[in-house]
């Protein structure tokens, strides 16, 4: 499946029309990347009624260019034209796409990521080829990750107060919460990493890291903080990038019944070079959505948002 650009539902009739395609079209299998997504096939002239952000120009028939992240390019087929939806009232334009060879079709089934770039016609140029690889916990580079990471996050998280929401409104009982979790934090260096390697030909190796940090004053590890970061490798580990919006949401009243595993980080999909430019792929979570969205890496800003994202919700 291709995923193409969000479907601008802007008024009510709009939304009810977007809505009714759920039991007027063949229903694909499928769609089960968010819970409760829809999936239909429909005809393409259709499709073309609304105005999708970004437009995609398609046509059964069309030959895609796949970019797996991890080997040579494949060639996609695009069969039928559908629209996924959920009951957020999101919306997104899609195509079926097969592969043209069996065989490469065999390849990318066994790679790890299940994730990749795609484009029409001759693609891209100039993608690269290597893959993320999950590093074991013995590796050299763990120990150095994990002071990187404790010396960021120690940064943000300087006090009990981190965190407290300024609302005079809340709850003691809520203050004291967050509290807990900062002064679980501060005393603790018990941190769970998860880091992959991308090793590019002729490039120093960067480490793409998950990290939860645990507070095991109580019987069970209570998790207190959580980031991912890029670091890039040498004599020494530079932080490229550091993204702490989860170790911030452990501290809102709505997430307070997340059990906070590595699932519901921002997790790292896949990567890739293009021309002399880094994008990595990540996984998107919120309170009541979840998607995917292709962030460029940049040495000077850290990590920025481009205009390839896919998200469901409310």
């Amino acid at each position: 499946m291709i995923i193409g650009g969000a479907l601008q539902a802007r008024s009510d009739a709009t939304i009810k029309e977007l809505r009714d395609i759920q039991d007027r079209f063949p229903k694909l299998e499928g769609a089960d990347m968010v819970a409760g997504a829809w999936m239909n096939v429909v005809p393409r002239q259709l499709a073309r009624s609304w105005t999708p952000e970004p437009r995609t120009d398609w046509h059964i028939g069309d030959l895609w260019q796949l970019y797996p992240g991890a080997g040579a390019p494949a060639t996609l087929l695009i069969e039928k034209m559908v629209i996924l939806g959920h009951p957020g009232d999101s919306f997104r334009e899609g195509a079926i796409a097969r592969f043209v060879s069996r065989e490469t079709a065999n390849r990318i089934e066994g790679l790890r990521a299940s994730e990749y770039l795609a484009a029409p016609g001759a693609g891209i140029a100039n993608v690269s080829q290597t893959p993320l690889v999950p590093i074991s916990e013995f590796d050299d580079a763990q120990p150095k990750t994990r002071l990187a990471l404790f010396e960021r996050a120690r940064k943000i998280v300087q006090g009990e107060d981190f965190g407290i929401d300024p609302n005079p409104n809340a709850s003691q009982e809520e203050r004291a919460r967050v509290r807990k979790l900062n002064r679980g934090f501060l005393d603790t260096r018990d941190v769970d990493v998860r880091t992959f390697r991308w090793s590019l030909p002729g490039q120093p190796p960067l480490l793409f890291a998950l990290a939860i940090w645990y507070s095991r004053v109580d019987e069970e590890p209570l998790p207190v903080f959580a980031a991912e970061a890029i670091l890039e490798e040498g004599q020494s580990l530079r932080l490229l990038a550091f993204d702490e919006h989860e170790g911030g949401w452990m501290r809102m009243g709505e997430f307070r019944s997340w059990k906070w595993t590595f699932d519901h980080l921002s997790r790292f999909l896949n990567a890739w070079k293009i021309g002399n430019r880094y994008f990595v792929l990540r996984q998107l979570n919120g309170y009541e959505s979840s998607g995917i969205e292709l962030q460029e890496i940049d040495p000077k800003a850290g990590l920025v948002q481009t205009d390839l994202s896919f998200d469901f919700g409310l």
